[in-house]
């Protein structure tokens, strides 16, 4: 099991996610992924960076 600081940092980033995507703010949310990540959801497959 990863310890707290392990999870803190994870939650940290999930919600600096949603808030980056759900605000329209595509550069902080380009933050969040590493170089080459993948996309996937119900309506786009593909590199993050076309996301």
């Amino acid at each position: 099991m990863p310890d707290l600081q392990d999870q803190l940092a994870i939650s940290a980033l999930m919600q600096d996610w949603a808030l980056a995507r759900d605000t329209g703010d595509w550069e902080s949310l380009r933050a969040t992924a590493h170089a080459g990540a993948q996309m996937t959801t119900t309506w786009f497959d593909g590199g993050f960076d076309d996301f």
